[in-house]
């Protein structure tokens, strides 16, 4: 990451091909750290200064912190980091705009709606 500082304009993407090596890392080798690892660098790719609302990464990077954090939920089961990980999923849909695009665009968000439909909570379309 030395070659590419903070402030870098591809810093964010960088940021997630790390975080998501990491990520495989966690389910190749089943190291927890990884995934936490994981889940700090796409918070850090999602920060204001690099990756702002209106970035062009930032749909992306909100996808896969969701992911991470879902990962996580499903390790520890404890029911905050699920909402810890519709959170980044809640964002993704303000930021493309309609949810319908979201889960045509996204497989993930998926999640989202099958968890709403266990727990019996209605979607705003």
């Amino acid at each position: 990451m030395a070659l590419c500082p903070p402030g870098h304009h591809n810093r964010p993407s960088y940021l997630n091909v790390l975080a998501s090596s990491l990520q495989d890392r966690f389910w190749e080798r089943g190291l927890l750290s990884a995934l936490y690892e994981a889940i700090e660098l796409h918070q850090a790719a999602l920060a204001v200064s690099l990756c702002p609302p209106g970035h062009y990464h930032r749909p992306s990077s909100l996808n896969n912190l969701a992911s991470s954090l879902r990962d996580w939920f499903h390790q520890r089961g404890i029911p905050s980091d699920l909402e810890d990980a519709i959170q980044p999923y809640r964002l993704q849909v303000v930021f493309v705009g309609t949810f319908s695009r979201l889960l045509k665009d996204s497989p993930d968000s998926v999640a989202l709606v099958n968890y709403h439909q266990k727990i019996g909570l209605a979607l705003d379309y």
